[in-house]
């Protein structure tokens, strides 16, 4: 599941572009302003990019078994 609007709860979401305040912002609170495409609502979350992701089950390489 991924992020969702806080008030519609849609997953539709616009990442605003950082710029100038918002960079600096963005760096000291790990926040990042998001735009729903729903509702129009804009808030504030975590950036996606820094929050880190679930290992896949197929990724990386296979191990071998010693025996």
């Amino acid at each position: 599941m991924g992020m969702q609007c806080p008030k519609c709860r849609s997953e539709y979401l616009m990442i605003k572009q950082k710029t100038g305040l918002e960079r600096i912002r963005s760096f000291f609170t790990g926040l990042r302003t998001y735009r729903c495409r729903d509702c129009d609502l804009k808030f504030r979350a975590p950036d996606r990019r820094r929050i880190p992701r679930e290992p896949s089950l197929h990724a990386g390489p296979v191990p071998k078994h010693v025996t």
